[in-house]
């Protein structure tokens, strides 16, 4: 699930040799993704009106829906 969201996140950044993933066990048993990336991307990242960011959660719980697993992505600052 690293990979996937790297993957996706890398391609729309100016710096994607900066874009990290590390995964959290959150308080309700999801799985937490946070990402970092170089500070001037993050505008990037959440796309006008959080699309980009949007889609990319929604694709991740969509590869998620047949694990069982609930995935949550978060972007640290």
């Amino acid at each position: 699930m690293e990979q996937l969201v790297q993957a996706m996140v890398s391609p729309i950044v100016d710096h994607p040799d900066e874009v990290t993933v590390r995964t959290n066990q959150g308080r309700n048993g999801e799985d937490v993704f946070m990402l970092s990336v170089h500070a001037e991307d993050t505008g990037q990242v959440i796309g006008k009106h959080g699309r980009n960011i949007k889609a990319v959660r929604t694709i991740l719980q969509a590869a998620a829906s047949g694990t069982g697993a609930r995935p949550r992505l978060d972007i640290e600052e």
